[in-house]
């Protein structure tokens, strides 16, 4: 009987241990699956911060760089400066910022050093054209565009904004660049259309002074109408302008010497009748009264004679003088439409500078005047 109790007790025993230790493994497996799990878990959480923070980082950039390009296209340099900040913060290296930092140079007027990032961006673009996708190849042609626009050659701004406007997906941006251009023009045109009115109403003051001969009120307006000259860059246009104050010059000398010549001009006191018993010796009478009286009678026909002659003279030296003097105002005034239609065409009539002088320091050029010489009275 005890013989089999201790067997049944050894066989317990060793089911007990048996089942000890293999419970044991299950639990050491299930132990390391779920660390495994945590791990893993981890990892996912960790990668989804990451992608999150890319996410909002990236976002946060675009925004900053649409608010940079609105900046831009409002010629805010103030707002572009701000923008371009935030942006380098997020994002320190893109070649979006380059262009942004070479259209802050245009609104800065540093048009030479913008040019040159333009020209050096646009060389990248050639060499290396996978990295320029379409909305930096957009933004190119705005900078590029904005040089142009700040060297006042519009033209090739507006062919530039064109080809851009395709690539962008806000329109706006060149919408209001071509808005901005177009202000331009037409602050330029009116300004240039009031300069253009004064430089003709100064030049019809020179020829109104011009028929009244005096020499000295002639010269004032014709220093002032010559002022105009220096800022006509127009050489057809400014040689025009020169031969109307020639021809000015010309009218007013004949209306001159016509003037002094009438001046000179004096009417003579006819003979005076001779008296009856008076013989006036001082007047050359002599003889009786009748024969004083036959002189006196051949004085005076000789007397209206001459003094017809005299008045004819005269009335044919002032109709002449009065038809070259109106030749060549009239001369004027046709050289002077003549140098208004060609500058109304210029797209820059008039330059802001006083004087045509060279940049380099030259003395400006004397302008081909014609020397004045009266052949009225040849």
């Amino acid at each position: 009987m005890k013989s089999v109790v201790d067997h049944q007790s050894s066989a317990w025993m060793v089911q007990s241990t048996a089942g000890l230790s293999g419970g044991s493994a299950p639990t050491a497996a299930r132990g390391a699956k779920r660390l495994s799990h945590w791990v893993f878990t981890g990892y996912l959480a960790v990668a989804a911060a990451s992608l999150l923070y890319t996410f909002v980082q990236s976002k946060r950039f675009d925004g900053a760089l649409a608010r940079l390009r609105t900046c831009i296209a409002r010629a805010d340099s103030g707002c572009t400066s701000v923008e371009l900040e935030t942006a380098r913060r997020i994002r320190p290296a893109d070649v979006r910022l380059e262009i942004a930092e070479a259209s802050l140079a245009v609104l800065l007027h540093q048009v030479d050093r913008a040019e040159a990032n333009e020209s050096a961006l646009e060389n990248r673009a050639k060499q290396d054209g996978a990295s320029f996708n379409a909305e930096v190849r957009a933004d190119l042609l705005l900078l590029r565009g904005d040089v142009a626009s700040a060297k006042e050659k519009q033209a090739e701004a507006r062919d530039d904004f064109a080809a851009a406007r395709p690539l962008l997906a806000d329109r706006n941006l060149v919408a209001t660049r071509l808005l901005r251009i177009d202000a331009q023009e037409k602050a330029a045109h009116d300004q240039s259309a009031k300069e253009l009115d004064s430089l003709k109403q100064d030049f019809i003051d020179l020829f109104t002074v011009a028929t009244q001969g005096s020499r000295e009120i002639m010269e004032l307006r014709a220093d002032k109408a010559q002022a105009w000259l220096g800022r006509v860059p127009h050489l057809e246009a400014r040689h025009t302008l020169g031969f109307a104050v020639d021809a000015a010059r010309r009218a007013c000398n004949v209306v001159e010497i016509e003037n002094r010549s009438a001046q000179a001009y004096s009417r003579r006191e006819p003979p005076k009748p001779p008296v009856r018993g008076i013989t006036d010796y001082s007047a050359g009478y002599t003889g009786s009264y009748d024969s004083q009286l036959t002189q006196y009678r051949d004085r005076l026909d000789r007397f209206n004679k001459e003094r017809a002659e005299a008045d004819e003279r005269q009335e044919q030296r002032a109709a002449k003088a009065a038809e070259a003097s109106n030749a060549a105002i009239t001369q004027g005034r046709e050289l002077l439409d003549d140098a208004l239609q060609i500058l109304r065409a210029l797209p820059t009539p008039l330059s802001d500078a006083a004087s045509a002088a060279p940049s380099d320091g030259r003395p400006a050029p004397a302008l081909l005047v014609r020397p004045v010489y009266s052949t009225f009275y040849e």
